[in-house]
């Protein structure tokens, strides 16, 4: 997403959600094609150019919910514009170099289709996982199968 400099790409509305811009800008990659013209190439590299503008602080009022919609539609947008432009890989071998190569600069890092795949994607399940096997782990039962969480109050 360097098309422009810093300097020079429009910062989006800070009224607008983080996981709406990443909306927008996936539904505008799947409007395009290969033989599509210079404009509406420039339109896709403009509207991520202006992800470099949005600070990590921007997540910080999202759900988590929220949150996660924004990485994933910034991951299939940045492979469908990864795709549009290099072309998908040619062997199995070069899967993992394409997805560590293509990135996007937003949130004041640079993210690849890698980290936000195996980091924040992967990360958040595996994590939601874990936890929820950590607190069944954890649950006392009584003689008859009810947990500390469901068995009766003895007052």
């Amino acid at each position: 997403n360097g098309r422009r400099l810093q300097l020079d790409a429009d910062r989006p509305d800070p009224r607008t959600p983080p996981w709406e811009l990443a909306l927008q800008l996936l539904r505008r990659v799947f409007t395009l094609t290969p033989d599509a013209d210079d404009f509406d190439m420039a339109s896709i590299f403009d509207q991520a150019s202006a992800l470099r503008h949005l600070p990590l602080s921007a997540l910080e009022n999202q759900t988590p919910k929220e949150a996660m919609v924004f990485f994933l539609n910034i991951h299939h947008a940045l492979l469908q514009h990864a795709l549009l432009l290099l072309g998908a890989p040619k062997k199995p071998a070069e899967i993992h170099a394409f997805a560590s190569t293509i990135s996007y600069d937003m949130l004041g890092d640079i993210f690849s289709l890698h980290e936000i795949a195996t980091c924040v994607l992967r990360g958040s399940f595996y994590h939601q996982e874990y936890n929820a096997i950590h607190h069944a782990e954890n649950q006392q039962t009584d003689d008859f199968g009810n947990t500390s969480e469901n068995a009766p109050k003895v007052k």
